[in-house]
């Protein structure tokens, strides 16, 4: 399951005076963070002497209020998230102030990020009527890297001002944004960028972000929103509950659908349009639908691969599994054995391809031991015409004409005295047996033994 949200952001343009920092490598500055993780993640002056030897108590006590200066702590010295970030990069901020050209944009993922930062020259051309109110504050102590140019980190630390009127100003753009978001739920992966281009047909570089959402927990927040018109969402099968009517070949196959939402929230995160959710898990919402999508996916593989079907390959339970060979003699059988006439899937006793029932089903059927017979409902050239016969019966190959031990004999020319001996031998006890008159007495027809389970051929 697979969820791709985009919108379009509004890019405001403007020049302000501001006191910035950029991010360059102070290697003294990593040793002092990662001391202080180390400390319980404190900057305490035994922490600074340990890792700057030579640094009297004053000094120490400097350090840590320089580095709260810059935000790496707080006051008391507690590591702050950028203080854990020098820590891994021995990159921190270097403050500066002046006047710079800003591009920046506003969302509830991102929120009020800075996408660009270039630095003016400051000059005196009294354009103070043209300042005004800015269009939106982007974040304060928060890293952002440039699109622009990716190796560029900044930290915006104030917007000096008058009154606490911030203003600046403003310029026209051409610049465009679009957010792009990729949420894959099986993955539990979340993924989003931006894309477009800044002044001058600059191409957005930006490195993909995560937001860390729970996503199947959105799923289910979905479940009650925009899902709701198109089924039942089952949070614990973590599956779409939707009727039969109305799915497409592959839909019904794959058990899976892609839906187009009109419009979709994700909580803290905004509003988007257009979603498009793709692999949706599906499954029937009643039983009724589970019945005729089981039957209609029944019927499409029947009819895809035509051919005489046996307990050794079952369209329901291996539909691509080979056909097992004649003379395997495998003894491997399922519960659904399909007709070779209708097409249907039912339960019988019978077994095509030469194969051998199991004993429990020769003992109830009066089966032989499997020869050169076939069942009632495959054709074979060696059989001759086909007979009816109960759906019990075992056939058996005599002098090119079928013969049954179960129904009574058939008529049929006798050319050898010994016809019937094959299946006489392997009659079971409770089955009646079928002998064959001897040609010295004229008779040329089959009849039914009467006497006793295990007759004899007649001398």
């Amino acid at each position: 399951m697979r969820a791709e949200l985009s919108c379009e952001l509004a890019v405001e343009r403007f020049a302000v005076f501001a006191e910035m920092a950029w991010l360059e490598r102070r290697p003294e500055l990593g040793l002092v963070c990662r001391a202080a993780r180390a400390n319980a993640d404190r900057i305490t002056p035994a922490s600074v002497q340990s890792v700057l030897p030579g640094v009297a108590d004053a000094g120490a006590r400097n350090v840590i209020d320089w580095c709260a200066k810059l935000g790496l702590c707080d006051r008391g010295g507690g590591l702050t998230k950028l203080g854990f970030e020098v820590a891994e990069t021995d990159e921190a901020p270097v403050p500066e102030q002046g006047v710079y050209e800003l591009w920046c944009a506003e969302h509830p993922l991102l929120g009020r990020r800075i996408l660009a930062a270039e630095r003016l020259a400051s000059n005196r051309d009294q354009r103070f009527e043209q300042v005004e109110r800015l269009p939106l504050e982007p974040d304060r102590g928060v890293v952002f890297r440039s699109v622009a140019d990716p190796r560029q980190r900044f930290v915006l630390r104030d917007l000096p001002s008058n009154h606490g009127q911030v203003g600046g100003l403003r310029f026209e753009t051409r610049a465009g944004c679009r957010l792009e978001w990729t949420l894959d739920f099986n993955a539990g992966r979340d993924v989003w960028r931006l894309a477009g281009k800044l002044e001058g047909m600059r191409p957005i570089e930006h490195q993909s972000e995560a937001a860390g959402l729970d996503l199947w927990a959105l799923a289910s927040h979905w479940g009650a929103g925009p899902f709701a018109p198109l089924g039942r969402w089952q949070a614990l099968e973590r599956r779409l509950a939707v009727g039969f009517t109305g799915l497409t070949d592959a839909e019904q196959q794959e058990f899976r659908k892609t839906f187009t939402l009109a419009r979709a929230d994700v909580p803290g995160k905004g509003s988007y349009t257009d979603v498009v959710v793709k692999d949706v898990p599906i499954g029937p919402a009643s039983d009724a639908d589970a019945q005729r999508w089981g039957m209609v996916r029944l019927d499409r593989q029947l009819r895809a691969s035509p051919a005489y079907r046996s307990r050794g390959r079952c369209a329901v339970c291996s539909p691509s599994s080979p056909r097992v060979p004649r003379s395997s003699g495998t003894r491997r059988h399922c519960r659904h054995t399909t007709s070779s006439r209708g097409g249907t899937c039912r339960r019988s006793r019978l077994t095509c391809f030469g194969q051998s029932p199991p004993r429990s089903i020769s003992r109830r059927a009066g089966a032989r031991p499997r020869s050169s017979r076939r069942c009632e409902s495959a054709p074979s050239r060696s059989l001759g015409p086909r007979r009816s016969a109960t759906p019990s019966a075992c056939l058996t190959a005599v002098d090119g004409r079928c013969a049954t031990s179960s129904s009574g004999c058939w008529q049929a020319p006798c050319r050898a005295e010994s016809c019937c001996a094959t299946g006489m031998s392997a009659a079971p006890r409770t089955s009646p047996a079928c002998v064959c008159a001897s040609r010295r007495s004229g008779n040329s027809e089959w009849r039914r033994s009467k006497s006793g389970p295990n007759p004899t051929m007649p001398s």
